[in-house]
């Protein structure tokens, strides 16, 4: 266990940090010209992990906007991510 602002996380939450933080650093300091469709998709990605980590996880009972809410997101990453960009 690793001690971070007085909590208590995993080492990997730790490592998991630091890689995320290292990789949008990386993307922001250079020159990518998608890294706004990289940064909302990554924004999308994160909202569903979240309600699956609340259902799984946490254990809470989600009603039907919560996973309408996810589908939406999945759909607007996977168009951001999949369709062809010129």
């Amino acid at each position: 266990m690793v001690v971070v602002k007085g909590r208590k996380v995993s080492i990997f939450g730790a490592f998991w940090r630091k890689c995320i933080s290292f990789i949008w650093h990386y993307c922001y300091f250079s020159i990518i010209s998608s890294f706004g469709r990289v940064y909302a998709a990554y924004g999308g990605g994160f909202i569903i992990l979240s309600v699956l980590w609340g259902w799984g996880v946490d254990k809470k009972t989600l009603d039907l906007y919560d996973w309408i809410g996810a589908g939406i997101c999945l759909v607007g990453v996977s168009v951001m991510l999949l369709a062809p960009h010129h």
